[in-house]
């Protein structure tokens, strides 16, 4: 919703203890900038190069805290369903390259081209999806770990599958037509949000659990190689 300093009678607005200046653009004005007068808002981005962790969770709580504000407020559904359901979709197709990328590393094999192809220029959920569950299969055969059971992996496919319908590319929320002049998002007419938030969360949860099971295996090895290793000896 925009607010002009005329509708709102004032140039401040206080909101949850902060107050937001409303002003219209100044040359100089510096966007990217850190602010001691107001450092609790100021994000940190200088993490480990290659970091995901903090744009995957990023994502995820944008979805999230979106959609419990419509729950809560019961209105700007028709707004924000396009930055939530590309918040949603965009933590899936990061968690998936990463377990791809995490999961070759166990299985102890390079990913061949099209794996590679995929992983650094592919938005294709349903792809990306069918390389982790041959990964997936190769770590546990390594591993010796039980697999999940079969009905959470058709659960995580008909996810998968309904996403990559809607939008196989990534571009379904971001944009209103596709590059043929087409409506983006096709014959899709209604989204309950409240009930697409429910179970993307639960297909996040199953993917971070694979990725915090995978961590944990990558921190067993290098324990076991340090042990191993020649100033051990």
């Amino acid at each position: 919703m925009y607010i002009t300093e005329a509708e709102r009678g004032e140039s401040m607005e206080e909101e949850e203890g902060f107050v937001f200046e409303v002003t219209h653009p100044k040359k100089g004005d510096v966007l990217f900038a850190s602010d001691s007068s107001l450092w609790q808002m100021d994000a940190i981005l200088n993490h480990r190069p290659g970091d995901d962790y903090p744009y995957r969770q990023g994502y995820r709580r944008a979805g999230k805290i979106l959609t419990e504000w419509i729950a809560a407020n019961r209105h700007g559904v028709d707004f924000l369903v396009y930055p939530i359901c590309h918040a949603y979709r965009h933590f899936v197709e990061l968690t998936l390259k990463r377990l791809i990328s995490v999961g070759s590393s166990l299985a102890e094999r390079e990913l061949n081209a099209k794996e590679s192809s995929l992983l650094n220029g592919s938005h294709n959920l349903q792809e990306l999806w069918k390389v982790f569950k041959t990964i997936a299969g190769e770590v546990e055969t390594e591993t010796g770990i039980d697999p999940p059971p079969e009905e959470h992996i058709a659960g995580i496919e008909d996810y998968i599958k309904q996403l990559h319908a809607v939008d196989a590319g990534s571009f379904t929320f971001r944009y209103p037509l596709t590059k043929k002049g087409e409506a983006s998002a096709g014959d899709l007419q209604r989204v309950n949000l409240v009930r697409f938030s429910e179970h993307m969360e639960s297909l996040c949860n199953y993917l971070e659990g694979y990725d915090s099971y995978y961590c944990e295996l990558v921190d067993l090895r290098h324990e076991m190689l340090s042990e191993y290793s020649p100033d051990y000896f």
